[in-house]
């Protein structure tokens, strides 16, 4: 049951119309969803974890209309005869396991995780010509209506939820976005 949808707005404004506020007024509107996304397992460490949750390394390719967007991703899942939750981790650093993601304690839990670091889709400063933002923003400007590099890395991590969805192995209805700080905000 969704409490939020049901709640009176305090400011007597729908949920979308709260959402839009937001969009214009502090995040900016995210690019557009890719046309197609590709998942290509570019590596995989049965013994991860002792081998209890093999390691796979992945490439995720968006085609969008803007152009053709790469980043690496990092996903462990336990071995079990029943589907796992999951954490999409926007992360610090690429790193599996890291100092932000304990992966042999989380998967002991039974918690699968698709991770990818921010800095594989767009730098965390002011430079809009690398990475997606390079992409999005060919000039390296961005409109003020246009999201930042948050709404970028939230874009990314969007994508990883998306696949996350198509794996069997997940319980898609305990899937959930994390990161901290400004990770967090990304979440």
């Amino acid at each position: 049951m969704d409490l939020c949808n049901q709640l009176p707005s305090p400011v007597g404004l729908s949920r979308q119309e709260i959402l839009q506020l937001l969009l214009k007024e502090e995040y900016g509107f995210l690019p557009p969803a890719p046309k197609a996304l590709e998942v290509e397992e570019t590596g995989y460490n049965k013994r991860f974890c002792a081998g209890k949750a093999p390691l796979r390394e992945l490439k995720f390719t968006a085609h969008c209309d803007f152009g053709d967007f790469s980043f690496p991703a990092r996903y462990f899942c336990p071995k079990s005869e029943e589907k796992v939750p999951c954490v999409v981790l926007i992360n610090f650093r690429p790193d599996v396991p890291d100092m932000y993601l304990p992966a042999e304690e989380i998967a002991d839990q039974g918690h699968a995780v698709l991770s990818v670091c921010y800095k594989d889709v767009s730098s965390d400063d002011g430079d809009f010509t690398n990475g997606l933002a390079g992409l999005v923003y060919p000039d390296g400007k961005r409109q003020p209506d246009q999201c930042g590099k948050i709404g970028l890395w939230a874009w990314a991590a969007i994508r990883l939820l998306e696949y996350a969805l198509t794996l069997p192995e997940l319980d898609h209805s305990r899937i959930s976005v994390a990161g901290h700080s400004r990770l967090g905000k990304t979440a």
